[in-house]
């Protein structure tokens, strides 16, 4: 562990009590509001000061992990799709820009159980209809300058 970042690697306890899996969900989502919490009576001084030579300082840790103050839905994959639901349906949705706490693993969990959950449900496709960026968006193909065949 590169010890001039104080964050470091996650580790998940192989299984949890239900009661534990509420406390880390409930941990998880208020992590940002006590970091911004921590930090609003320091100094800019305090604030630029690093955590440890050679690393992050305050402030940008502070920036990296309460720096997000935006709609978040955490939960198990059905509480997630419902909420995304939710948004797409009753409050004129056109996407999601979707962070995750923790690399790969949050990804890798929403992509084997949300997106199966939101495709059983119809909401997020299955296959795209073209096998270009262009196809997909319904743009028609531009002529090529240089050939004309």
């Amino acid at each position: 562990m590169d010890l001039r970042y104080p964050i470091g690697k996650y580790e998940a306890k192989p299984t949890l009590t239900p009661s534990e899996r509420v406390e880390a969900i409930a941990q998880i989502a208020e992590t940002p509001k006590g970091m911004r919490d921590a930090v609003s009576g320091l100094s800019g001084a305090q604030l630029d000061t690093p955590y440890r030579p050679g690393g992050w300082t305050v402030r940008q840790l502070a920036q990296r992990v309460g720096g997000y103050g935006g709609l978040s839905f955490v939960g198990t994959p059905q509480v997630i799709a419902d909420q995304m639901e939710e948004w797409l349906t009753s409050f004129g949705c056109d996407g999601f820009n979707i962070m995750f706490p923790f690399l790969p693993a949050g990804l890798d969990d929403f992509v084997d159980k949300v997106v199966p959950e939101l495709q059983k449900r119809g909401i997020f496709r299955k296959e795209y209809e073209g096998t270009t960026l262009r196809e997909n968006l319904g743009l028609p193909r531009p002529k090529n300058r240089f050939f004309e065949g």
